[in-house]
């Protein structure tokens, strides 16, 4: 069934619509598989799951001193190459 986006309460995260889970995914850097358990624990409520998000990536040691985290796939250990 199609998500339907014309009733959405942008407050809220719903596990059934397919849309917003892999959207919450992408932008915050996990895995769609991690969104709905981490919806349910914090009652659909938007801002409780970012939060909870952000404190599994700092759990995890994927996040800078800013929040941000690195890009899926970068390292910011790695050496970097000298162009010569």
């Amino acid at each position: 069934m199609a998500d339907d986006k014309s009733t959405r309460d942008r407050d809220r995260l719903e596990p059934s619509q397919n849309y917003d889970v892999k959207h919450f995914a992408q932008q915050n850097g996990i895995a769609v598989d991690q969104v709905p358990e981490l919806i349910r624990a914090n009652d659909n409520d938007r801002a409780g799951v970012a939060e909870a998000t952000k404190a599994l990536r700092r759990a995890a040691g994927g996040s800078r001193s800013d929040g941000s985290g690195d890009p899926p796939g970068k390292s910011s250990n790695a050496p970097r190459r000298s162009e010569n």
